[in-house]
């Protein structure tokens, strides 16, 4: 926790990798990921969300260490790893009275039965809402579908300080900087890329919308998962942020995406980023069929022009880059120029089916080889191809 924040802790936990580990069984974290909870200490005190059931025994250990009971429990998202432990945290301070807003109400009630009582009798917050709990105002923002219906932040201001309690906004795989870095062995803010691009990606409006509603830049935010942000970091995640809402490219080249049976496409691909390579432009390959898929949609997002390099498979493109077009599609996914390079034995249709599967960018050019990429005529497209996409890249 930072030391320029006196008066908040996190008691919240994180859970260390293991085989099979999958966030919202779905990610795959090989570095864990926190599951974050605060509590700020004004004349009233404040628990801002639960955690998950893998990091329980860390949870309720913090809890017990604290000085003060809770006033107050916030829950911004209803999401079970950050709500698992309402019930009982609820039962340990029974003087504490949640807040809500009436659709996380909601959504309680379907989730925690079994404290009924508690949930009715919560305190429910409108939009813009505030509450003063001694020298610290809370102002409840509502940031629908980000990114479930009922999320919402909390901005705490004193005279000192404005901290922006973000919910799942601004988090990130991982728990530490050394982790986040770790995710892409290229940069810190790859680990937040993955994160918003995989749970967040689909509502860039909702973002948006989210940052018009802000009164103001905080000094300190505070995510339910990944680390607490301050400094650069504010401006940097802020900047970010804005640039995938709006499906901007954070950095300048091309990704090539690889689905090849035998190798031969693979070839091409290699082919090509070797042409481009030679030539400066910042390239990056990926093998969609080792590759989890998550990575892949990071990576979409994150270049300002892709490839995709596909065998015929069925008729179609491979499944591995079916699966990928599918994902980016599902997630609004625009504003890119593209190249394609397919391959076929006898009937190529890897071309045809890429561009009906993902419409929504910018094809400007096409190489289609049959079975072998060593033919004169195949590399010389190539070369073709490296070249249109240098000017491309150069003309942005």
């Amino acid at each position: 926790m930072s030391t320029k924040i006196n008066n908040v802790i996190n008691v919240g936990g994180y859970a260390k990798a293991k085989r099979g580990y999958l966030f919202e069984n779905l990610y795959p974290v090989p570095y864990g990921a926190a599951y974050n909870s605060y509590v700020i200490s004004d004349k009233k005190t404040v628990l801002f969300d639960t955690a998950d059931e893998r990091v329980r025994t860390q949870y309720f250990k913090n809890l017990k260490a604290l000085k003060t009971a809770p006033d107050y429990i916030v829950i911004t998202h209803i999401e079970p790893d950050h709500s698992a432990h309402i019930s009982r945290t609820v039962d340990m301070f029974p003087g504490a009275r949640l807040i809500l807003n009436a659709k996380s109400q909601k959504f309680a009630l379907q989730f925690y039965p079994s404290i009924t009582d508690k949930i009715n009798s919560a305190l429910i917050v409108s939009d813009g809402e505030e509450l003063n709990i001694g020298e610290t105002t809370l102002k409840f923002i509502f940031a629908p579908m980000v990114h479930w219906p009922e999320v919402m932040v909390v901005l705490a201001t004193s005279e000192t300080q404005k901290l922006l309690f973000s919910a799942d906004a601004f988090g990130a795989f991982g728990f530490d900087k050394e982790s986040a870095a770790n995710e892409f062995k290229t940069g810190y803010f790859d680990a937040y890329r993955r994160y918003y691009t995989n749970i967040v990606g689909k509502y860039g409006a909702s973002v948006n919308a989210l940052f018009a509603k802000l009164p103001c830049i905080p000094d300190v935010i505070l995510p339910l998962h990944g680390e607490v942000l301050e400094g650069e970091s504010i401006n940097t995640i802020i900047d970010l942020y804005k640039k995938w809402a709006n499906y901007e490219p954070d950095t300048k080249g091309v990704v090539i995406f690889v689905g090849s049976v035998y190798g031969h496409t693979a070839q091409a691909a290699r082919f090509l980023k070797k042409s481009l390579s030679v030539s400066g432009i910042n390239t990056c390959i990926v093998d969609t069929s080792s590759t989890d898929v998550s990575y892949a949609i990071s990576l979409a997002f994150a270049f300002s022009h892709i490839v995709f390099a596909s065998s015929t498979y069925n008729m179609e493109a491979l499944p591995p880059i079916k699966h990928l077009l599918s994902e980016l599609k599902s997630r609004g996914f625009k504003n890119r120029t593209a190249f394609i390079i397919e391959n076929g034995t006898w009937a190529p249709n890897a071309a045809k089916y890429i561009k009906e599967a993902l419409p929504s960018l910018d094809y400007q050019d096409t190489v289609t080889f049959l079975s072998d990429p060593s033919h004169i005529k195949t590399c010389a497209d190539l070369i073709r191809l490296a070249k249109n996409i240098k000017q491309s890249i150069e003309s942005v």
